[in-house]
């Protein structure tokens, strides 16, 4: 079991990974822009892969995963944008006493 000194340390180095590539995204929920939050994208490449049920009732594939702290504050639906391209979330696991990851496809 993961004590509160483990927690804490597991916290911090997800700090650490997060900062070494930090993304500002800036969430779109219900037509409303949330304060800018940082993340770190990256592919889902070695993960094994995920699939999940689109708003339009079709299985995708994460194009890209956003690891945050638990504090992050995203959900099932939420848009946003990276570099020109646009993002929708399709899953998230807030599971974790640690982190949170969501899983977004590029819009086309």
């Amino acid at each position: 079991m993961i004590d509160i000194i483990d927690t804490q340390a597991i916290k911090d180095q997800i700090a650490e990974i997060i900062s070494d590539k930090p993304t500002q995204i800036v969430i779109s929920r219900n037509g409303a822009a949330l304060p800018a939050q940082t993340v770190r994208l990256v592919k889902p490449g070695s993960l094994s892969p995920r699939e999940s049920i689109s708003e339009a009732g079709k299985q995708v594939t994460a194009d890209v995963l956003a690891l945050g702290s638990t504090t992050l504050d995203i959900k099932r639906g939420d848009r946003f944008a990276v570099g020109g391209v646009a993002y929708l979330v399709i899953f998230v696991d807030k599971n974790s006493p640690v982190k949170i990851i969501a899983e977004a496809v590029a819009l086309g």
